[in-house]
């Protein structure tokens, strides 16, 4: 009977562990904001990767180092993850601020665009009036 018993008590604390761990990851899944950005190589693109609580209202905002808004879009409401390339192309030289908001969270990453064309493209290029 005391081996049952030591097994009953195992088996009982691993289904109260699992139940808990179970219930924190829930909770903790309601709140969080998880940003990533990463280079798209050898191009003027970003991608950005979002995880978010599900069913909470989240935006991203691209915006110049002034505060000018380029760009702003609200998340689906009832997706937790979601993902965007950024194409910096046509922007000119300078810092930008990439924001995501989740009610109270905010998370901003800070961009910086800096490109400059090697000497001889810079000598090759010239200017053509057409009649």
């Amino acid at each position: 009977m005391p081996k049952n018993i030591g097994i009953k008590t195992v088996v009982a604390g691993l289904l109260l562990l699992g139940g808990s761990v179970a219930f924190a990851q829930q909770f903790q899944d309601h709140n969080h904001l998880v940003v990533g950005v990463y280079q798209v190589r050898n191009v003027d693109k970003f991608c950005l990767l979002i995880e978010k609580g599900p069913k909470k209202l989240a935006s991203v905002q691209l915006l110049t180092e002034s505060g000018i808004e380029l760009y702003g879009s609200a998340l689906p409401k009832n997706s937790v993850k979601f993902s965007q390339k950024f194409d910096m192309t046509n922007l000119e030289n300078g810092k930008y601020i990439l924001r995501v908001r989740q009610g109270h969270q905010v998370i901003s990453k800070s961009i910086e665009l800096s490109r400059t064309l090697p000497n001889d493209l810079l000598s090759a290029r010239t200017v053509s009036l057409v009649n």
